[in-house]
């Protein structure tokens, strides 16, 4: 096996796997920030869900090098197509969600200011006027700030053309700012986000990815994947509930080593296929987005109706009908709105770039042959 190329060109499933169980594990923790009076067995804390966060930085880092491992990509059209796939989705979600807040008076009426709405469409880490703390309107768009700060600090490497030296430049800037970090302790929104040692799941899903293209990944036994994909799983929760304080090894270690697991089981072509799962990574952009809209809807329709959602007879069923909800409302959402939406944002930018790329392509002989005249 060629050690220089060995990653099928198609779509990895494995991550869009690890995309649907990290939706639904954010899904879950927002059942107890959105139904948080909705009764629920206190052995299984739904609060470990935001590890799904952990599990999308690592994937991201690793799409990230994923798609431009042929350095084809230039970074304004990598930084495009990122944008194309985050931001029309988000901004209408968020607009959706500001007109359901201002509609139903839940929460805090100071959050409804010009500055903050405007802050958190464009990604810019600020003070929540409501909440005093770093989230944006929308909850979820506390990860997009760093998820953009990804897509802008990697389209800039894209001038490095060497791989190994774009990843080297990569694990030394994420381990200089996460010193930084330990050091200063920024408290002010921006520094908070930007140094952030959470930048090192980031850098270790990018680590994964030129292991998996450069077929390093498929050398390793896949029982080895097998053992590493479980470990990893499970120390998700576990280090979550020991509460540590160095979150970005004991939550970021476990969600690599879960990456690399599944990885690991693909690219020895032993992974199971599952249409359902692929389905569910598909929409996991939707699922995030539009999950915390749902069950606000829900809690909000259940206190309405004065359901004794804290009997654990009808709590827990809700919040386990919530998710399901959470899912189908996040598929339906990829299908009649992600979809379309995406796609006639990439038609509508890219359009006159391959018209321009036509129309030089058809007048080039023509140049060429009055240059030799």
């Amino acid at each position: 096996m060629n050690s220089r190329s060995t990653a099928n060109k198609a779509e990895v499933v494995s991550i869009q796997y690890l995309r649907g169980v990290a939706a639904m594990l954010v899904a879950l923790f927002h059942t107890s920030v959105n139904m948080p009076t909705f009764a629920w067995p206190s052995s299984l804390a739904r609060d470990f869900g935001d590890c799904g966060i952990d599990v999308f930085f690592v994937i991201s880092g690793f799409v990230m090098f994923f798609v431009t491992k042929d350095n084809s990509m230039s970074p304004r059209t990598f930084l495009l197509r990122r944008i194309i796939r985050i931001v029309p989705l988000y901004w209408l979600a968020t607009i959706l969600y500001l007109i359901l807040f201002l509609a139903s008076g839940y929460g805090r009426a100071n959050e409804v200011v010009f500055s903050h709405i405007i802050q958190s469409m464009l990604f810019i880490p600020h003070v929540n006027p409501g909440t005093g703390t770093n989230v944006p309107l929308l909850r979820p768009g506390y990860t997009l700030n760093y998820e953009m700060y990804f897509y802008f600090l990697f389209a800039a490497l894209l001038f490095v053309s060497s791989t190994e030296k774009r990843l080297a430049l990569l694990v030394a800037y994420g381990i200089a700012v996460s010193l930084l970090f330990v050091v200063t302790d920024p408290q002010a929104p921006v520094p908070r986000i930007y140094e952030n040692p959470i930048i090192l799941e980031f850098v270790a899903g990018s680590v994964l990815g030129y292991l998996y293209v450069n077929g390093y990944l498929a050398k390793i036994s896949p029982w080895i994947g097998l053992a590493m994909a479980p470990l990893g799983a499970a120390g998700l929760p576990y280090f979550h509930l020991k509460n540590s304080d160095f979150e970005t090894f004991t939550q970021g270690g476990p969600a690599a080593l879960l990456v690399c697991g599944v990885l690991t089981l693909e690219a020895a072509k032993r992974l199971p296929k599952s249409e359902f799962m692929k389905t569910l990574g598909d929409s996991s952009f939707s699922i995030y987005l539009v999950n915390p809209i749902i069950l606000s809807a829900l809690n909000a329709a259940m206190r309405f109706l004065r359901v004794p959602v804290e009997n654990p007879l009808v709590g827990t069923p809700l919040v386990l009908f919530g998710l399901g909800a959470a899912a189908l409302g996040g598929y339906v959402t990829y299908k009649l709105v992600e979809l379309p939406l995406t796609g006639w944002c990439k038609r509508l930018i890219f359009r006159g770039k391959s018209a321009s790329a036509g129309r030089r392509a058809v007048l080039a002989p023509l140049t060429d042959a009055r240059s030799r005249g």
